[in-house]
């Protein structure tokens, strides 16, 4: 009887984690396409503000990316034996 009890509990304790685990990775994804920043390093051309937890348009960066594109428009796609 003891067991039986024993893995009832530790069942319900799995399904409780699992769930959990589930609530952060909706909250997160969910913050992810409200645009909020969610740790990590920032994108090329954005800097963090930390405090609001959002992205801020950096302008060196910004005209970095911008140069980056024109030259893939220029160039077109090519692999590293230049076909």
């Amino acid at each position: 009887m003891g067991r039986l009890t024993l893995n009832i509990l530790l069942s319900f304790a799995q399904f409780e984690r699992e769930i959990i685990g589930e609530r952060i990775r909706d909250k997160v994804a969910a913050a992810k396409r409200k645009g909020k920043y969610t740790g990590g390093m920032p994108v090329l051309g954005y800097d963090v503000d930390r405090v609001a937890k959002s992205w801020i348009v950096n302008s060196t960066g910004r005209q970095l990316v911008r140069h980056i594109f024109k030259r893939f428009v220029q160039t077109g796609l090519r692999d590293a034996a230049g076909r």
